[in-house]
């Protein structure tokens, strides 16, 4: 009888566990990324260092999380990759570069701090949330160059989205990502997004 009881017990706790579980994969949350159309040096941040370059940053994109479940949903975002291209058909580095993504804080300013180490965050019953894409480059990636240089050459950004596994609640959902040169890259994957540069 005892047996009974607890094996009644331990099927109903594995039932109530599966219909969690399907509930949290399937409750109602929307993901929305979208891309800036086209970038040109009015929309860049940099400094200089003597006649070149010392870093640039500038925003991609953005993406915004709606959370009309039942439960908090642990959002993990999506790892992308940027490479520039130059007319010559070179590149500005020749190794892909992440893109961050980053909130607003209570002042309305972009915040610079990592959402976490594992590129997640949470999101609250009811909560809507926006983030926005960055790109960062420093001249210390590969040659110097002087902002009418970039202006000249920079032909395209393109940004490329690494593979995710299948939902795991229990690890990473990423596959690890190999640096590959941007010229790989672009014969071996499809661009999410192609930005022009206008000049």
């Amino acid at each position: 009888m005892k047996k009974l009881i607890y094996g009644s017990i331990l099927v109903i706790c594995a039932l109530i566990s599966f219909t969690l579980l399907v509930l949290y994969y399937t409750q109602d949350f929307s993901e929305e990324m979208s891309f800036i159309s086209s970038l040109s040096t009015k929309d860049i941040n940099y400094s200089y260092s003597g006649d070149s370059i010392n870093d640039l940053h500038f925003k991609l994109g953005e993406v915004s999380l709606d959370n009309n479940g039942y439960f908090e949903k642990v959002y993990e975002f999506p790892k992308i990759v940027w490479c520039a291209t130059f007319k010559n058909g070179e590149y500005l580095t020749n190794y892909p570069l992440y893109v961050y993504y980053s909130g607003e804080n209570s002042l309305g300013k972009y915040s610079r701090e990592v959402m976490s180490q594992d590129n997640k965050v949470t999101i609250d019953v009811g909560e809507i949330r926006k983030f926005y894409l960055f790109a960062d480059y420093s001249g210390g990636y590969s040659n110097e160059y002087s902002l009418s240089q970039l202006q000249e050459n920079v032909q395209v950004i393109s940004l490329y989205k690494i593979d995710k596994k299948e939902d795991n609640p229990f690890g990473n959902s990423y596959y690890s990502y190999d640096y590959t040169s941007c010229s790989q890259l672009e014969l071996d994957s499809k661009p999410v997004k192609v930005i022009p540069f206008l000049h």
